[in-house]
């Protein structure tokens, strides 16, 4: 920290809070400057001044019983330094307290207030850090301010021409937890005590849309469908177009329901014992090809209200899913999977491989973010709320270079410190 405390760094922030006779002119606050661009690097809390939270405010302003401006600590003061904790990765709360504490400088530019009292910047103790981070913002409080910044962010996105879920890939990332955690299960495959995060990401961006945290050895696959949908609704309904995802996500309801009822083009992993060209008996000679099988099982629904005869093939394939005959529509576009990779296994996996694009974005996570290191909480909430808050601290970096205009490298802290 030495070498950031330069005599110049000093006078200006000075001047800029603490105006004096010589210096009562107020100064123009500094233009945005891409961190990484031509080689910049700025601080975390410096970076996050440019932040233009008024988004973030309404959802805060929802869990304080004052009006903004009357509390001892103002509310975007206390999120902008929770997010800085996770950017700068301090695994303690305590050692966040005492960083706060030995940088007022950076305590200024995050929010905090001058107290002309005692000359000092009103930092907020231990237990007020506590209770905003575990009780005012608990996983439902966060919840919402997540999806109100990814809301956000796709419409700053759009506007930018980098609309968020064109392209989405969903996984699964381990999550080692603490040694004496209950929440965490011993996970043959992985060697650790852990829960999963399953995650869904635009490809484009690296920007997590949707998460569920699970249990070590939970299956992941039964989560694939809600968390696209609620993608979708954060997005766009027009906005998705295709989705990569492993073999732990290709169940027939899984394949049945992307396809048929939110339209998506899917990548997905082939496994060894799937045959292609799957066809079904007929009671005479011959065999049914899945269409064929579609739209027998659809005579049988005549009963059903949203019956009408002569309706198109994708009408009845929808009709199926919501009735939950999911086989005879999934192996329709598995067969049509398994012909594309016969005719050109090369190209197939090519496009499929896009998927590994979301193991970067794990690992970015847990380098950049601190999703895994910093884990030093007990119990599935806590678990999930430092999921969330590592979330928060990734749109947030990409929504201050969205609101100034930036789409390349949006989750990246680099040049930051």
């Amino acid at each position: 920290m030495d070498e950031i405390y330069t005599d110049d760094y000093i006078e200006k922030y000075w001047d800029r809070h603490f105006p004096i006779a010589e210096s009562i002119e107020p100064e123009e606050p500094e233009g945005f400057v891409n961190p990484g661009e031509d080689g910049q690097v700025r601080q975390i809390a410096e970076f996050l001044a440019h932040l233009d939270d008024r988004v973030v405010r309404r959802e805060l302003d929802r869990h304080y019983k004052v009006r903004p401006g009357i509390e001892r600590y103002p509310r975007e003061a206390m999120f902008r330094a929770f997010l800085w904790r996770r950017i700068a990765k301090e695994r303690s709360l305590l050692g966040f307290h005492r960083l706060l504490g030995d940088s007022p400088f950076e305590a200024l530019e995050l929010g905090f207030k001058y107290d002309p009292a005692t000359r000092t910047v009103r930092i907020p103790s231990y237990q007020a850090l506590w209770h905003f981070g575990n009780v005012r913002l608990d996983v439902e409080e966060l919840d919402e301010l997540l999806d109100a910044v990814i809301r956000e962010n796709a419409r700053l996105a759009g506007e930018l021409g980098v609309p968020l879920g064109v392209g989405t890939a969903t996984d699964a990332t381990p999550l080692e937890t603490c040694r004496r955690d209950r929440t965490g299960v011993w996970n043959g495959h992985y060697k650790l005590k852990m829960v999963k995060v399953v995650i869904t990401e635009d490809v484009g961006t690296w920007l997590p849309l949707s998460y569920r945290v699970i249990g070590g050895n939970d299956g992941e696959g039964e989560h694939l469908v809600p968390m696209l949908m609620e993608t979708r609704d954060r997005v766009g309904p027009r906005t998705m177009e295709e989705s990569w995802f492993d073999g732990g996500f290709t169940s027939n309801e899984n394949l049945a329901k992307t396809h048929a009822l939110l339209g998506l083009k899917c990548h997905f992993k082939i496994t060894k014992d799937w045959v292609g060209n799957v066809r079904y008996p007929r009671d005479g000679p011959g065999e049914r090809s899945p269409e064929e099988e579609v739209h027998r099982l659809y005579s049988k629904l005549w009963e059903e209200g949203w019956y009408h005869a002569g309706v198109p093939l994708w009408y009845k394939m929808r009709c199926l899913v919501r009735a939950g005959r999911y086989e005879a529509v999934a192996m329709h576009f598995r067969n049509a999977y398994m012909a594309q990779y016969e005719e050109s296994p090369d190209g197939l996996l090519d496009a499929y491989h896009v998927r590994n694009n979301i193991e970067g974005v794990n690992g970015h996570l847990k380098d950049h973010y601190g999703l895994e290191d910093t884990l030093n909480v007990v119990g599935e909430r806590a678990i999930t709320r430092h999921v969330l808050w590592t979330m928060l601290a990734a749109h947030i970096v990409a929504m201050v270079r969205l609101q100034h205009g930036v789409t390349d490298n949006l989750l990246s802290t680099t040049h930051l410190h």
